[in-house]
C-alpha cells in the first residue's frame, strides 16, 4: 500500500466527487487545513481514503481538517504539485578526507 504525505490536498476534489456519486442524498462538502483536506457530509460521515489507509482516526482525521469548510458540493482550488523527485533523498558529494587528499 502507498499513501503520499500531504495528497489529500489534490485527491479532495475526487474524492468529493466520489461521495456525491455514491451517497448523492447527503450534503457533502470540502474541509481543509494546511494539515489536511477531507470530505464531510456535514453530520458525521467522513470520506477520505488516506487516512483510512494509514490507520488515523476520524475523529482526528476530523479535528486536522476543520479550519475552512467550502459550500457543499465546491471544489477546493490546487496548483500543480512539486515534481516527484523532488521528494528524493539529497545526496552529498564525496568530500575526500585528510588522507585521501595527501
Amino acid at each position: 500500500m502507498y499513501v503520499k504525505h500531504a495528497a489529500c490536498h489534490w485527491l479532495v476534489n475526487f474524492a468529493l466527487e466520489l461521495a456525491q456519486r455514491v451517497e448523492p442524498n447527503r450534503t457533502w462538502r470540502i474541509i481543509t487545513s494546511q494539515k489536511h483536506s477531507t470530505v464531510w457530509d456535514g453530520k458525521g460521515t467522513l470520506f477520505d481514503f488516506n487516512f483510512l489507509a494509514l490507520g488515523v482516526t476520524a475523529a482526528e482525521c476530523f479535528r486536522l481538517a476543520h479550519k475552512k469548510e467550502l459550500a457543499p458540493g465546491r471544489h477546493h482550488k490546487v496548483y500543480f504539485a512539486d515534481h516527484w523527485t523532488s521528494d528524493l533523498p539529497v545526496q552529498k558529494q564525496h568530500q575526500p578526507s585528510q588522507a585521501e587528499r595527501r
